[in-house]
Protein backbone atom coordinates (compact mmCIF):
# COMPACT_ATOMS: atom_id res chain seq x y z
CA UNK A 1 0.00 0.00 0.00
CA UNK A 2 1.36 3.40 -0.96
CA UNK A 3 0.82 6.82 0.52
CA UNK A 4 -1.92 9.12 -0.74
CA UNK A 5 -1.15 11.01 -3.96
CA UNK A 6 -1.95 14.71 -3.70
CA UNK A 7 -2.78 17.12 -6.52
CA UNK A 8 0.85 18.06 -7.03
CA UNK A 9 1.91 14.41 -7.34
CA UNK A 10 -0.79 13.67 -9.91
CA UNK A 11 0.05 16.80 -11.90
CA UNK A 12 3.76 16.02 -11.96
CA UNK A 13 3.18 12.65 -13.60
CA UNK A 14 0.57 14.05 -16.00
CA UNK A 15 3.03 16.78 -17.04
CA UNK A 16 5.64 14.14 -17.83
CA UNK A 17 3.11 12.29 -19.98
CA UNK A 18 2.38 15.49 -21.92
CA UNK A 19 6.09 16.18 -22.28
CA UNK A 20 6.66 12.69 -23.66
CA UNK A 21 3.80 13.23 -26.08
CA UNK A 22 5.37 16.50 -27.22
CA UNK A 23 8.84 15.03 -27.65
CA UNK A 24 7.63 12.05 -29.65
CA UNK A 25 5.31 13.80 -32.05
CA UNK A 26 2.16 12.10 -30.77
CA UNK A 27 3.48 8.70 -31.84
CA UNK A 28 3.00 7.17 -28.39
CA UNK A 29 -0.18 8.95 -27.31
CA UNK A 30 -1.94 9.81 -30.61
CA UNK A 31 -5.13 11.77 -31.10
CA UNK A 32 -5.54 12.67 -27.45
CA UNK A 33 -5.09 15.52 -25.00
CA UNK A 34 -4.12 15.24 -21.35
CA UNK A 35 -5.41 17.80 -18.87
CA UNK A 36 -4.37 18.49 -15.28
CA UNK A 37 -6.13 18.33 -11.92
CA UNK A 38 -7.12 22.00 -12.10
CA UNK A 39 -9.22 21.35 -15.21
CA UNK A 40 -11.76 19.30 -13.30
CA UNK A 41 -11.62 21.64 -10.32
CA UNK A 42 -12.37 24.67 -12.50
CA UNK A 43 -15.35 22.94 -14.12
CA UNK A 44 -16.74 22.10 -10.68
CA UNK A 45 -16.31 25.70 -9.52
CA UNK A 46 -17.95 27.04 -12.69
CA UNK A 47 -20.85 24.62 -12.34
CA UNK A 48 -21.46 25.55 -8.71
CA UNK A 49 -21.55 29.26 -9.57
CA UNK A 50 -24.02 28.64 -12.39
CA UNK A 51 -26.14 26.48 -10.10
CA UNK A 52 -26.25 29.17 -7.39
CA UNK A 53 -27.38 31.74 -9.93
CA UNK A 54 -30.01 29.38 -11.34
CA UNK A 55 -31.39 28.59 -7.88
CA UNK A 56 -31.41 32.25 -6.91
CA UNK A 57 -33.26 33.22 -10.09
CA UNK A 58 -35.82 30.45 -9.58
CA UNK A 59 -36.49 31.44 -5.97
CA UNK A 60 -36.76 35.09 -6.93
CA UNK A 61 -39.46 34.15 -9.44
CA UNK A 62 -41.42 32.26 -6.82
CA UNK A 63 -40.05 28.79 -7.41
CA UNK A 64 -39.18 26.36 -4.64
CA UNK A 65 -35.63 25.46 -3.75
CA UNK A 66 -34.89 21.75 -4.08
CA UNK A 67 -33.79 19.75 -1.08
CA UNK A 68 -30.07 19.97 -0.35
CA UNK A 69 -28.04 17.48 -2.34
CA UNK A 70 -30.60 17.07 -5.14
CA UNK A 71 -29.95 20.26 -7.10
CA UNK A 72 -28.69 20.04 -10.64
CA UNK A 73 -28.39 22.42 -13.55
CA UNK A 74 -31.10 21.87 -16.16
CA UNK A 75 -29.20 23.74 -18.85
CA UNK A 76 -26.34 26.20 -19.31
CA UNK A 77 -27.59 29.78 -19.83
CA UNK A 78 -27.26 31.00 -23.42
CA UNK A 79 -25.33 34.07 -22.32
CA UNK A 80 -22.75 32.09 -20.34
CA UNK A 81 -19.16 32.30 -21.56
CA UNK A 82 -16.13 30.40 -20.30
CA UNK A 83 -13.22 32.50 -19.13
CA UNK A 84 -9.89 32.59 -20.95
CA UNK A 85 -8.31 30.00 -18.65
CA UNK A 86 -10.76 27.30 -19.71
CA UNK A 87 -10.37 28.16 -23.38
CA UNK A 88 -6.61 27.89 -23.01
CA UNK A 89 -7.04 24.17 -22.36
CA UNK A 90 -8.81 23.69 -25.69
CA UNK A 91 -6.25 25.78 -27.54
CA UNK A 92 -3.36 23.81 -26.03
CA UNK A 93 -1.95 26.78 -24.12
CA UNK A 94 -2.81 25.20 -20.79
CA UNK A 95 -1.52 23.23 -18.89
CA UNK A 96 2.24 23.04 -19.38
CA UNK A 97 3.11 20.98 -22.49
CA UNK A 98 -0.55 21.09 -23.50
CA UNK A 99 -1.83 20.17 -26.97
CA UNK A 100 -4.55 21.72 -29.07
CA UNK A 101 -7.78 19.74 -29.03
CA UNK A 102 -8.52 20.58 -32.67
CA UNK A 103 -7.78 17.08 -33.98
CA UNK A 104 -8.04 14.93 -30.88
CA UNK A 105 -10.49 12.08 -30.44
CA UNK A 106 -10.25 11.84 -26.67
CA UNK A 107 -9.45 14.07 -23.69
CA UNK A 108 -8.02 12.51 -20.52
CA UNK A 109 -8.76 13.84 -17.05
CA UNK A 110 -8.13 12.71 -13.50
CA UNK A 111 -10.93 13.80 -11.21
CA UNK A 112 -11.14 13.92 -7.43
CA UNK A 113 -14.54 12.69 -6.19
CA UNK A 114 -15.72 14.17 -2.88
CA UNK A 115 -12.12 15.07 -1.98
CA UNK A 116 -11.34 11.42 -1.21
CA UNK A 117 -11.16 9.30 -4.36
CA UNK A 118 -9.29 9.68 -7.66
CA UNK A 119 -10.78 8.35 -10.89
CA UNK A 120 -9.74 8.59 -14.53
CA UNK A 121 -12.23 10.00 -17.02
CA UNK A 122 -11.90 9.82 -20.80
CA UNK A 123 -14.06 12.19 -22.85
CA UNK A 124 -14.66 10.49 -26.20
CA UNK A 125 -15.57 13.33 -28.54
CA UNK A 126 -17.01 11.51 -31.55
CA UNK A 127 -18.84 8.94 -29.41
CA UNK A 128 -20.11 11.73 -27.15
CA UNK A 129 -19.36 9.75 -24.02
CA UNK A 130 -17.50 9.97 -20.71
CA UNK A 131 -15.67 6.71 -20.08
CA UNK A 132 -15.03 6.08 -16.39
CA UNK A 133 -11.98 4.14 -15.17
CA UNK A 134 -12.45 3.54 -11.45
CA UNK A 135 -10.29 1.15 -9.43
CA UNK A 136 -12.83 0.99 -6.59
CA UNK A 137 -16.34 1.16 -8.07
CA UNK A 138 -18.09 0.08 -4.87
CA UNK A 139 -17.30 3.44 -3.24
CA UNK A 140 -19.71 5.30 -5.51
CA UNK A 141 -22.64 3.64 -7.22
CA UNK A 142 -23.67 4.80 -10.68
CA UNK A 143 -26.20 7.39 -9.54
CA UNK A 144 -23.80 8.84 -6.98
CA UNK A 145 -21.03 9.08 -9.55
CA UNK A 146 -23.35 10.70 -12.08
CA UNK A 147 -24.17 13.39 -9.53
CA UNK A 148 -20.50 14.00 -8.72
CA UNK A 149 -19.52 14.21 -12.40
CA UNK A 150 -22.44 16.43 -13.34
CA UNK A 151 -20.15 19.48 -13.84
CA UNK A 152 -18.06 17.60 -16.39
CA UNK A 153 -21.07 16.00 -18.07
CA UNK A 154 -22.90 19.31 -18.46
CA UNK A 155 -20.08 21.76 -19.15
CA UNK A 156 -17.71 19.75 -21.35
CA UNK A 157 -19.98 19.87 -24.44
CA UNK A 158 -20.49 23.59 -23.91
CA UNK A 159 -16.72 24.10 -23.74
CA UNK A 160 -16.33 22.35 -27.09
CA UNK A 161 -19.16 24.40 -28.56
CA UNK A 162 -17.84 27.75 -27.37
CA UNK A 163 -14.36 27.04 -28.72
CA UNK A 164 -15.72 26.97 -32.28
CA UNK A 165 -13.32 24.13 -33.15
CA UNK A 166 -15.69 21.18 -33.21
CA UNK A 167 -18.39 21.94 -35.74
CA UNK A 168 -17.26 18.84 -37.63
CA UNK A 169 -18.76 16.73 -34.83
CA UNK A 170 -22.23 17.99 -35.65
CA UNK A 171 -24.52 20.22 -33.62
CA UNK A 172 -26.05 17.41 -31.56
CA UNK A 173 -22.65 16.40 -30.19
CA UNK A 174 -22.28 19.83 -28.61
CA UNK A 175 -25.70 19.98 -26.96
CA UNK A 176 -26.88 18.38 -23.74
CA UNK A 177 -25.17 16.28 -21.11
CA UNK A 178 -22.59 13.61 -21.88
CA UNK A 179 -23.62 10.16 -20.64
CA UNK A 180 -21.30 8.15 -18.41
CA UNK A 181 -20.10 4.61 -19.00
CA UNK A 182 -18.07 2.62 -16.50
CA UNK A 183 -15.63 0.14 -17.98
CA UNK A 184 -14.24 -2.93 -16.25
CA UNK A 185 -10.72 -2.30 -14.94
CA UNK A 186 -8.51 -3.88 -12.25
CA UNK A 187 -9.50 -3.01 -8.70
CA UNK A 188 -7.52 -1.70 -5.77
CA UNK A 189 -7.55 -4.32 -3.00
CA UNK A 190 -5.76 -2.23 -0.37
CA UNK A 191 -6.20 1.52 0.04
CA UNK A 192 -4.72 4.90 -0.90
CA UNK A 193 -3.66 3.71 -4.37
CA UNK A 194 -6.56 5.20 -6.34
CA UNK A 195 -4.37 8.00 -7.66
CA UNK A 196 -1.70 5.59 -8.89
CA UNK A 197 -4.33 3.41 -10.55
CA UNK A 198 -5.95 6.41 -12.24
CA UNK A 199 -2.61 7.54 -13.67
CA UNK A 200 -1.82 4.09 -14.99
CA UNK A 201 -5.31 3.62 -16.38
CA UNK A 202 -5.01 6.63 -18.65
CA UNK A 203 -1.52 5.65 -19.81
CA UNK A 204 -2.62 2.12 -20.66
CA UNK A 205 -5.83 3.36 -22.30
CA UNK A 206 -3.93 5.85 -24.48
CA UNK A 207 -1.62 3.11 -25.71
CA UNK A 208 -4.31 0.40 -25.97
CA UNK A 209 -2.32 -1.73 -23.54
CA UNK A 210 -4.14 -4.58 -21.73
CA UNK A 211 -4.68 -3.69 -18.07
CA UNK A 212 -4.95 -7.20 -16.65
CA UNK A 213 -1.44 -6.98 -15.25
CA UNK A 214 -2.24 -4.00 -13.02
CA UNK A 215 -2.55 -4.80 -9.32
CA UNK A 216 -1.51 -3.46 -5.92
CA UNK A 217 1.96 -4.99 -6.21
CA UNK A 218 2.69 -3.40 -9.58
CA UNK A 219 1.44 -0.05 -8.27
CA UNK A 220 4.30 -0.07 -5.77
CA UNK A 221 6.76 -0.55 -8.63
CA UNK A 222 5.15 2.21 -10.68
CA UNK A 223 5.27 4.60 -7.73
CA UNK A 224 9.01 4.05 -7.33
CA UNK A 225 9.57 4.50 -11.04
CA UNK A 226 7.52 7.71 -11.13
CA UNK A 227 9.58 9.13 -8.26
CA UNK A 228 12.77 8.62 -10.26
CA UNK A 229 11.22 9.88 -13.51
CA UNK A 230 9.85 13.01 -11.89
CA UNK A 231 13.27 13.70 -10.36
CA UNK A 232 15.00 13.37 -13.74
CA UNK A 233 12.16 14.81 -15.83
CA UNK A 234 11.86 11.69 -17.97
CA UNK A 235 9.24 9.00 -18.40
CA UNK A 236 9.35 5.43 -19.66
CA UNK A 237 6.45 4.21 -21.76
CA UNK A 238 5.35 1.52 -19.29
Amino acid sequence: MGSWLHDSHIDEVLALKRLRQTNNGDLLYPNCAITDVAFGQMLVSTYRNLLKKAIGTSVAKGGKRKRSGTEDLDCVPNDFKFDDKMMQYVMGDRPKYGHSWAKVKSVYCIIMVKEMHWIAVVALLKERLLKILDCNPIIYRDRQLEAELEPLSVLFPRLLHDSGMFEHLGGEALIGKLPLKRVLVPTNKSSADCGAYALKFIQFDMTNTPMDGLNDETMTIFRERWAVECFHGEMDLF
